[in-house]
């Protein structure tokens, strides 16, 4: 069946390939259309004509090979795991973000998500890592560094924009090295900072 179809289909690609070959002609027929195809037209469907049998014969190729194949079953993918493969997720998306240019002349960043911790950056931005992954909450709503003192950072934690995906945070943090460890320093019940002024 499908053998008959992909020779039928060819048979009709022939036909169009025979319009192509035709010279090209702009006096119309007594109907008044033109019988044949401008030298353009020609070039355009030939080109289109070419793509169109390429593309046929990997289809009739492809469904031969698939006939072939075992069938699937659960079982070939069983053994993978669900995983986060990127900020897809309603909270995957940006609450507060921070940044200093160091003595060094680098930029420094910290990002702060919604409910996916704290990202810093020590490149400008071209490559982050996660800071934040060891504390009790993920939900952050304010970054704040220290402007005499860049190693200090406080975060709040607890998204402020509230909304069906929200979580809530349990206070106020501080980092003394630049965030790599971090410190409740109080609000534990504030659920929400959405703003830090050191």
């Amino acid at each position: 069946m499908r053998a008959m179809n992909f020779l039928s289909l060819i048979s009709n690609l022939k036909s169009l390939s025979r319009l192509v070959g035709t010279k090209p002609s702009s006096s119309p027929s007594p109907s008044g259309r033109r019988d044949r195809l401008s030298l353009w037209e020609r070039i355009e469907l030939r080109e289109t004509l070419s793509a169109l049998t390429f593309t046929v014969a990997i289809c009739f190729a492809a469904t031969n090979s698939r006939a072939e194949e075992a069938p699937f079953s659960s079982a070939t993918i069983s053994g993978l795991g669900a995983r986060n493969i990127g900020s897809a997720a309603m909270s995957g998306r940006i609450s507060a973000i921070a940044g200093v240019k160091e003595p060094s002349g680098k930029i420094t960043l910290f990002v702060g998500a919604a409910s996916g911790g704290i990202w810093k950056s020590d490149d400008g931005g071209t490559r982050f890592r996660p800071v934040f992954d060891e504390q009790a909450v993920q939900s952050i709503g304010a970054i704040a560094i220290d402007p005499k003192n860049s190693r200090n950072i406080w975060v709040g934690s607890g998204e402020s924009w509230t909304r069906n995906s929200v979580s809530i945070g349990d206070g106020i943090y501080k980092s003394s090295d630049g965030g790599e460890t971090w410190t409740n320093a109080g609000l534990p019940k504030s659920e929400r900072i959405a703003q830090i002024v050191v």
